[in-house]
């Protein structure tokens, strides 16, 4: 009881895709802010190194070079004695080093916050205000590029800014050690030659700490940004290329970081996009068929009627005979049309409900009075009704229900053969409760490995005879059936037959089912 035709070919299978698993990524911390606050401690902490042995060694060169120290008052034969003094005042620099440094971490904050905000191009802007539906073409590195350049510039402003606070900070730490070590307000301002001396020496010494910086944090940040620019050149390149129509088109995965999680997320929805392509394509193939058979159908007995053509056996070709076929042909496409109208009823969510209770012995007698003159005429099938008279209502929409049923039976009516039986049956299931309507039949059954594709769109069968279907009723069933908040099963054995049965909420006062 599928909708089959043998003519046709089942649209090639993609297996089923979920997307991918986020969770891990999805942390207190997220996998790159990690990264970066161990890449800082580890910068820090080897500036803190360096800046220590530069000041040590800095200010003892210093006072052997010049044969005397301004700061400490010691000459070169009294330094190596004096040495705690000089670790001492080591400790001192490297204190004031920290709060400039600090400043400095906070300037380049600022900066960062303005020259790393991400911004779309003019291009891209403009495409999106006019709803184009290409993007427009870039360098595969351009976004890179703008990246590496806004890294660039804003390292340049940090070193800038930081140059400004190390002499300003360097310059009054010389007038705060000098007046810390007994000079007097009064004489300090003699001393400032001597402060500029030295505040020459700290930049000279800061200039050094902080080339051996910018050389090893270049080297970091080539190993550390080399994966991610990579990985963001991966996903511009995929997008534009996606955006122009190559829906084959997927990223690799480079990173564990949100980067890798995006790339990935990105493929999960190119296979969406890419399997419902396919589906589109073999529907328009499907429906085209189905319309072109019946036309094709009706136009020949209307050729015939006019030139008075002959059959097979040499008799005319009675127009009884023609109208009778042309009435039929005329309800496939009815039919056919009615699918379609509903199915785009259901993707625009624009069909309206009623959840109210109904009576389904009243809905069910009422159905299978209409179609047993069909059933008999065109199949030679028996369709009978047991649900009891007793059942609980159903909550749901009588005319989605009575729209549900009448698909289920015409669909087993198609693949029961000459002197079957199709039969309607409805119980109550405790276990919600819920009331479950089945459609039995005795036709050619389905195999097992198509079972768990029936209810999806356009999915044809194989049959050992054509019986036509546009590959859509059973799937409005289930969309159907959803909307009301039930579920749809099938059951089947090949040669036997197949039951497919729903279950709908049950109420608590009957309404009699009235088809709107």
């Amino acid at each position: 009881m599928i909708e089959r035709r043998p003519s046709h070919q089942p649209p090639e299978r993609v297996d089923t895709l979920s997307p991918p698993d986020l969770r891990e990524g999805d942390r207190s911390q997220p996998v790159s802010q990690r990264r970066s606050i161990r890449a800082r401690l580890v910068a820090w902490t080897i500036g803190a190194l360096i800046c220590a042995i530069g000041v040590f060694f800095l200010l003892a060169v210093t006072s052997v070079g010049t044969g005397y120290s301004p700061v400490t008052g010691y000459s070169p034969v009294q330094l190596p004695v004096r040495s705690p003094n000089l670790l001492l005042l080591t400790a001192f620099v490297l204190f004031q080093i920290a709060l400039i440094t600090f400043c400095g971490y906070v300037v380049v904050r600022l900066v960062r916050r303005t020259v790393g905000r991400p911004q779309a191009t003019q291009a891209t802007q403009a495409a999106a205000l006019a709803g184009a539906s290409v993007l427009p073409v870039t360098s595969r590195t351009e976004a890179p590029r703008s990246i590496r350049g806004r890294l660039m510039f804003s390292h340049l402003v940090a070193v800038t800014a930081s140059t400004v606070i190390y002499a300003t900070g360097g310059f009054l730490l010389a007038v705060l050690l000098y007046f810390w070590s007994g000079y007097t307000l009064v004489e300090l301002p003699r001393l400032i030659p001597e402060f500029f001396v030295l505040t020459v020496f700290v930049l000279i010494q800061i200039a050094l700490i902080t080339f051996c910086g910018l050389f090893v944090a270049r080297l970091a940040s080539r190993a550390v940004s080399r994966n991610i620019i990579t990985q963001i050149s991966e996903l511009e390149s995929a997008t534009e290329e996606f955006a122009n129509g190559r829906l084959e088109r997927r990223v690799r995965v480079i990173t564990d970081d949100e980067l890798g999680h995006l790339a990935g997320r990105f493929n999960f929805l190119a296979e969406r996009l890419d399997d419902l392509d396919q589906q589109r394509r073999s529907f328009v193939a499907n429906v085209s068929h189905d319309l072109r058979t019946p036309i094709t159908i009706i136009r020949a007995h209307l050729d015939a009627q006019a030139t008075q053509a002959l059959d097979q056996e040499g008799a005319a070709i009675s127009p009884e005979a023609s109208l009778a076929v042309i009435e039929r042909e005329t309800e496939t496409l009815a039919k056919l049309v009615d699918d379609l109208f509903m199915l785009s009823r259901l993707e625009e969510a624009a069909l309206p409900f009623q959840r109210v209770p109904v009576d389904l012995h009243h809905l069910a007698e009422k159905i299978v009075d209409a179609i047993r003159p069909y059933a008999l005429t065109t199949s030679r099938v028996s369709v009978n009704s047991l649900v009891p008279d007793d059942l609980p209502p159903a909550l749901g929409d009588p005319t989605r229900i009575t729209q549900i049923v009448n698909n289920l039976l015409h669909n087993a009516i198609r693949h029961t053969p000459e002197g079957g039986v199709v039969v309607l049956d409805s119980r109550l299931v405790q276990d919600g409760p819920w009331i479950e309507v089945i459609v039995r039949d005795t036709g050619v059954g389905i195999p097992a490995d198509q079972l768990p594709f029936i209810f999806e769109r356009f999915y044809h069968g194989e049959s050992v005879r054509e019986t036509g279907g546009t590959g859509l009723g059973l799937s409005i069933v289930k969309q159907l059936v959803e909307m009301q908040g039930g579920t749809v099963t099938a059951q089947s054995t090949v040669g036997e037959g197949t039951a497919i049965s729903f279950r709908l909420p049950a109420g608590r006062r009957v309404v009699l089912g009235k088809r709107a």
